[in-house]
């Protein structure tokens, strides 16, 4: 009887914490925000509200080939569709798309390599971002990020609300379970197996 009860509350404390944890923000507030582009359209409220609080010189949208909608293909990437979406909402900052190669795997890593080689490409001097993902992506993000870009970048990190489930009840709904558990074994992968080749991880 002790061992069920001890075992439901351990259950219902990993329903309670996992979402807030793979969900991080720790934004630096200022320098570069960079969106992930694969980010459906409903987010781009948020991302205004945060370039407005924030003191930022510019935003840089990533991702990499678009996979599905044809009538999207003239854009080539998600990078490109963001950036698109961004700059009609706003005029006062810069918007630059960086696409990342057409990677069918670690897909977010190949978008933080992208930005390193277009941030050593473009002279852009700083090293300062706040990356703007999807709910419990965010620490998954932040972690591939910083690995890429290494230890010359502060990456700061802001997780937006997901839009199709409640975060506080996701355990309640067949996509929450199915972002929150995905995203639970995601960052495992990519913090205990994901082993980069020695040259990806070489800032520039």
């Amino acid at each position: 009887m002790v061992g069920a009860v001890t075992a439901g509350i351990l259950f219902t404390v990993c329903l309670l914490r996992v979402h807030p944890f793979l969900a991080v923000t720790e934004p630096i507030g200022n320098g570069l925000l960079v969106v992930e582009g694969w980010m459906p359209d409903v987010v781009i409220p948020q991302v205004m509200g945060i370039l407005e609080e924030g003191n930022y010189v510019a935003i840089v949208t990533t991702g990499g080939k678009v996979w599905q909608g044809s009538y999207l293909k003239d854009y080539g990437s998600f990078a490109e569709v963001m950036a698109r979406s961004l700059r009609t909402r706003t005029q006062s900052i810069p918007v630059h798309a960086v696409p990342a190669s057409g990677a069918e795997v670690d897909r977010t890593f190949a978008s933080a390599l992208a930005l390193r080689e277009w941030l050593a490409a473009s002279g852009v001097d700083e090293r300062r971002i706040d990356l703007v993902t999807d709910g419990s992506h965010a620490r998954r993000s932040r972690l591939l990020f910083s690995l890429a870009l290494g230890d010359a970048f502060d990456v700061g990190i802001i997780a937006l609300e997901p839009s199709d489930f409640d975060s506080a009840i996701w355990w309640r709904s067949s996509a929450g379970v199915r972002t929150v558990i995905g995203e639970a074994v995601g960052y495992g992968y990519a913090k205990f197996l994901f082993w980069p080749e020695s040259s990806d991880t070489n800032t520039q």
